[in-house]
Order: C-alpha cells, then sequence, then structure tokens
C-alpha cells in the first residue's frame, strides 16, 4: 500500500491526470524508457458507486484508498466526513473535492444517518466500531476482502444494510488495469463474471 504514494518519488513514472489528483497510483505501464502511473482505483470506484446516492458520505481512513475514492464522488458529494487517526491528512483530501464540505471526525464517531460509508483502512482497524453501529440505512463499501466478512460488514448486514464486498473493488480495478497492460479490448462484463466467479470460490474455499 505504501507504494501508491512512494511512486511518485520515481522520476522513471510519469502520472496521468487521475493520480496526480488524488496523490495515488497503483497501476503502472511502460512507455518507452519509463512509466505511465494511473489509479484504476478510482474508475472502479466510479462504476461501482454509479447506481448509488452519494451526497452524504462518511469515510474511514485517509490513505490512497480513500483518496481515490474521495476523486471518485467529488463532483456528486456535498457532505464528506472521514473518520481519521491523523487529521492532518484532511488538507490533501480537501483539495480533491473542493466543492464539498469536509470534516475531519474521530475513529470512533457514529456511522449513521449516511447515504454511503467507506472503510479505506487496513484489516483490523474498522473493527471497534462493529460493536457500536446501532443502524445501516445506507451503502457500507468495504474495501477490504481478506479477511471476509470483516467485523463492520457482518455487523452491517446483520442490521439489514447492504454491503459491497472488497472482492468487487479488486475486481473492478483489475478490468482496467488488464486493459491497459495487455492493450487488448475485451467485454468488461463477461470479464467481471468471470473474476468474480473465481475469486469468490477461492475465498469461500479458504474462510477467514
Amino acid at each position: 500500500m505504501p507504494l501508491k504514494e512512494r511512486v511518485f518519488d520515481s522520476p522513471l513514472v510519469l502520472l496521468d491526470e487521475k493520480a496526480t489528483r488524488i496523490k495515488s497510483a497503483n497501476t503502472l505501464t511502460r512507455k518507452g524508457d519509463g512509466y505511465v502511473g494511473t489509479s484504476t482505483d478510482l474508475t472502479a470506484f466510479e462504476r461501482l458507486l454509479a447506481p448509488y446516492s452519494v451526497d452524504r458520505v462518511a469515510i474511514i481512513g485517509g490513505g490512497g484508498t480513500a483518496r481515490a475514492l474521495l476523486g471518485a464522488i467529488a463532483d456528486r458529494s456535498t457532505t464528506v466526513d472521514v473518520l481519521l487517526r491523523t487529521p492532518k491528512r484532511l488538507d490533501l483530501l480537501s483539495s480533491i473535492a473542493p466543492q464539498a464540505i469536509l470534516t475531519a471526525i474521530p475513529m470512533d464517531s457514529s456511522l449513521e444517518g449516511y447515504d454511503l460509508v467507506v472503510n479505506t483502512t487496513p484489516a483490523g482497524v474498522a473493527d471497534p466500531l462493529a460493536s457500536t453501529l446501532q443502524s445501516a440505512n445506507g451503502l457500507f463499501f468495504e474495501s477490504l476482502y481478506n479477511p471476509w466478512p470483516t467485523e463492520l460488514a457482518f455487523a452491517w448486514s446483520q442490521l439489514g444494510g447492504k454491503v459491497v464486498h472488497g472482492i468487487d473493488l479488486l475486481v473492478e480495478q483489475a478490468l482496467d488495469a488488464i486493459h491497459l497492460i495487455a492493450e487488448v479490448d475485451f467485454d468488461y462484463a463477461r470479464m467481471r463474471s468471470e473474476l468474480l466467479s473465481v475469486a469468490l470460490s477461492r475465498i469461500n474455499a479458504h474462510p477467514q
């Protein structure tokens, strides 16, 4: 995960507009003697969240995945609360979505009243929030897929809320990565179905 930010220090990498805007890159493709860096996380979030309301959002964490998410919803959200351990990260996040009102709130804040809640933290960090959850009216998007379900994703679903699986994000960003690296056009819907089938079967074969 640190490499999504460390790549900006390399003189061999030319960052595209998406990566530059969110200060995060997760895919490099060869270009002459160097590389072009982009964020397929951003485009994956755009497609996955297109059907949902994202006006009022809570983001858990403020790293590269959070910035990709924010870049994807920047033009659609008016209020974004960010649960942060390091509030100084808010300055960079605010520059990604200048038209939205961003507020840093404590990591133990309530997750109620949002259209969308997204966990972008490493495994275990958001687990304590599961015991405080009282309702789950909006969409919960868990960016993790290992372990699955996370404690927070399980608690959300137990309260009847809709949950987007971390494997969906993994597969969705992989579609763009495959397209960029292989330089081949293909049917995204068919490839998505195949990749999700394989990924979920492997997760089910090795439950956490």
